[in-house]
């Protein structure tokens, strides 16, 4: 009887250090969809970011990006087997990841851009 009580525990431990693994890898796995889904977001939003204003932008990228990022987040959630709230926080994670590359990627072309004029 205790030796069931004790796999029942080991089982639970288990999942829980797994979960925990998990979320502690999130911020890394959301940064490598990032770079994967790199290109295929800037494609879809280059031409536009120029006339925005930051705020604008994020919005402008985060609509242009969400498809996308939700089937690769999608698709690393379920190898990864994620709950739905892991799923949830590795979306937005890779969101936001994405957002920041793409406007560091703008203003980084923009500054050269600026520099070639001048």
């Amino acid at each position: 009887m205790f030796s069931a009580g004790k796999d029942v525990l080991m089982g639970w431990f288990d999942q829980i250090t797994r979960r925990l693994d998990s979320e502690a890898g999130l911020p890394a796995l959301a940064d490598q969809i990032a770079d994967y889904c790199f290109e295929s977001v800037w494609q879809r939003v280059q031409g536009q970011l120029l006339g925005f204003a930051p705020s604008e932008a994020r919005g402008y990228i985060r609509a242009r990006a969400s498809q996308v990022l939700r089937v690769q987040v999608r698709a690393a959630a379920d190898r990864e087997r994620m709950t739905t709230t892991q799923r949830t926080r590795l979306y937005t994670l890779t969101v936001n990841s994405t957002v920041q590359r793409i406007q560091s990627h703008a203003r980084t072309i923009t500054t050269l851009t600026t520099r070639r004029v001048a």
